[in-house]
């Protein structure tokens, strides 16, 4: 992300532009030696080098070199609503669709919204590990997790939270499932399967899409009214077509696991996904000392 950001800011905003936000903002009402181009600029490209961004160092990168206390000076409640207003900016312009493509129309006709979660990751000064730890392992000892929303419709991201890095995906499902009212559809990854959260979505009308996780048993209701379980393996091995898909099935088997009627849906790979996904589930097997199943594979 940081990459893609640094090729559009050198391409979207130029110096009038980042004078204008500045201004728009509060930061910077008068032309100084401190410039808010340049001040952008230092800031983006200072942390995307493998260098440590100082205050020292940003203050001597500007053209006309000032002091880290006047640097330090700069980073205001003012400057935050700067750097927004600058980051959307070009975050707009590099995500932007048209919102009359036949794909949006389409969409437009069954969802309210279309909004997509994830969480993204940063490492960062082991002095906030306090306030941020990280997961620990071979990183750092602080990180920080983004919980961004993605809405298709109006072409907008939006930061939700921003977390300590150990926060685990499912601990955030809670909090992303609040932001998906009646007649919208939220799509998640499968680190965010949580029956509770997804079915609070259904509950206010609205609609989830999420990978199916092997954990959640898949069950049917029987003419007796009783669930049995289903057999998703072998029913999946017997399908010669391209797609399956299975119109109400129960997830879960106790209370607070359940989730259901559900649609699932499976797709037939390619050759080459089948092998590597295999030869994925084979490897994080290996590394936990264990064997993947039959079912599994």
């Amino acid at each position: 992300m940081m990459s893609l950001f640094i090729q559009r800011f050198t391409q979207l905003l130029q110096p009038e532009s980042c004078q204008q936000l500045a201004r728009e903002s509060g930061w910077c009402q008068r032309l100084g030696k401190i410039n808010g181009f340049e001040f952008l600029g230092s800031l983006v490209f200072g942390q995307s080098s493998a260098l440590a961004l100082t205050l020292n160092a940003q203050a001597t990168s500007l053209s006309q070199a000032v002091s880290r206390q006047a640097i330090d000076q700069r980073y205001t409640k003012e400057a935050v609503v700067y750097f927004q207003a600058a980051f959307e900016k070009v975050l707009q312009s590099t995500l932007n669709w048209p919102l009359d493509s036949p794909m949006a129309q389409r969409l437009g006709v069954h969802f309210a919204a279309v909004r997509l979660f994830d969480s993204t990751q940063c490492a960062c000064s082991d002095a906030l590990a306090c306030l941020f730890p990280a997961c620990g392992g071979g990183g750092g000892e602080a990180g920080l997790k983004v919980l961004l929303s993605y809405e298709y419709g109006s072409s907008r991201l939006r930061p939700l939270e921003v977390l300590p890095g150990k926060r685990s995906d499912q601990g955030l499902a809670d909090l992303a499932a609040q932001y998906v009212h009646q007649a919208e559809i939220g799509l998640f990854d499968k680190g965010f399967y949580k029956a509770e959260a997804l079915r609070g979505i259904a509950q206010r009308g609205g609609y989830f899409l999420i990978p199916w996780t092997r954990s959640a048993s898949v069950g049917e209701i029987n003419a007796t009214g009783q669930r049995q379980a289903l057999d998703l393996a072998g029913q999946l091995k017997t399908t010669s077509g391209s797609c399956r898909e299975w119109s109400e099935v129960h997830l879960g088997q106790t209370p607070s696991a359940s989730l259901g009627p559900v649609r699932l849906i499976a797709f037939r790979l390619s050759e080459e996904s089948t092998g590597r996904r295999r030869a994925h589930l084979r490897e994080k097997c290996r590394t936990n000392g264990r064997q993947p199943t039959v079912e599994a594979l």
